[in-house]
């Protein structure tokens, strides 16, 4: 059996609304990637959150959206399958313009 990780959640504005607060500690198995917490968020907080995460009816993430790992978005790493580690910090950014 795998050892679990804890990995710290963040995000803000819709999705801080959908789970309740802006950050959280998630305990995922060891060797989880992007994509294996995104199913598990998805899992927890079902179609709400699916909605805010995915393109309609695929697991392609919504183009507005920022996935990183310790500050580095995940497309300069593994992209959605991007191990991680204890102690890694996620965050979820929707991109926002304003003037």
């Amino acid at each position: 059996m795998r050892e679990l990780i804890t990995v710290k959640l963040k995000t803000i504005l819709a999705m801080k609304n959908i789970l309740g607060q802006p950050e959280l500690e998630v305990a995922l198995a060891e060797g989880s990637t992007v994509r294996d917490l995104l199913a598990w968020m998805v899992n927890r907080w079902g179609q709400e959150l699916s909605e805010q995460l995915f393109q309609p009816g695929t697991d392609l993430p919504l183009p507005h959206l920022r996935f990183m790992v310790n500050g580095r978005a995940i497309q300069f790493l593994n992209g959605l399958e991007t191990v991680l580690k204890e102690g890694d910090e996620f965050m979820m950014l929707p991109m926002v313009a304003g003037g």
